[in-house]
């Protein structure tokens, strides 16, 4: 702040003043823009005011009563602002966040997966038994799969309570690197809901597969086992 800089400009070289900084995740955390036009010490200098809405506040109507209020001036909502300045960030960080979430599915599907498989190794003797004394395959895979599901809701609701801390810690090292700083992840209920459901199905489906195809073996075999 208040450093000089000679800028080579088609008019020759200027002398810039640095007045003011501000955030950018683009270009390395910090940026200062020389923007040519009116200056505060022109009689009639451009000023940027920033106003924050309550959130019953509606934007497009708040920005038609300032352009009525004060012609001339120049209306732009923050959100719009955004998509202009960095759509393909926004782009880019949307595809991260499906990507993620299509690993974190598969991750949790593997998980079950093997702890299935390894529940149906440990038990294969007693579960032998218990269907030789009566007990369908349907119950016994019931069985199964109210336990798997079960540590799994517990694991995915452990998860959403810890994605927000814990999530906004991990980002604020991570954008740390390029000095950006204050920035908050924004959890969506829709979207946490449906990951969860995605998180359960897969858990569902691959504990349903593994358990048929053990209790279809005969039961012999798994006798013998």
């Amino acid at each position: 702040m208040g450093e000089t800089l000679e800028v080579a400009a088609a008019a020759g070289a200027r002398k810039l003043t640095i007045t003011g900084l501000y955030q950018d995740i683009t270009n390395g955390g910090k940026t200062a823009k020389a923007v040519d036009g009116p200056t505060r010490d022109d009689p009639h200098p451009g000023v940027t005011i920033a106003i924050g809405l309550r959130e019953a506040s509606s934007a497009p109507d708040v920005a038609r009563a300032v352009t009525t209020a004060v012609p001339g001036v120049n209306v732009i909502d923050t959100g719009e602002y955004l998509r202009q300045m960095m759509a393909d960030l926004i782009r880019v960080m949307s595809v991260l966040a499906w990507v993620f979430s299509v690993v974190a599915v598969a991750i949790a599907a593997l998980i079950a997966g093997m702890s299935i498989r390894l529940m149906l190794t440990q038990e294969r003797k007693s579960t032998a038994v218990m269907g030789a004394m009566g007990f369908t395959s349907t119950d016994l895979r019931s069985q199964f799969l109210l336990r798997i599901l079960s540590m799994v809701a517990i694991g995915v609701l452990v998860a959403i309570l810890a994605a927000g801390p814990v999530g906004n810690a991990v980002a604020d090292v991570i954008f740390s690197t390029v000095n950006v700083s204050g920035l908050k992840l924004v959890f969506s209920p829709v979207s946490t809901a449906l990951g969860a459901a995605l998180v359960l199905a897969s858990a569902w489906l691959v504990t349903a597969i593994n358990t048929r195809a053990n209790f279809n073996s005969a039961l012999a075999d798994r006798l013998k086992a």
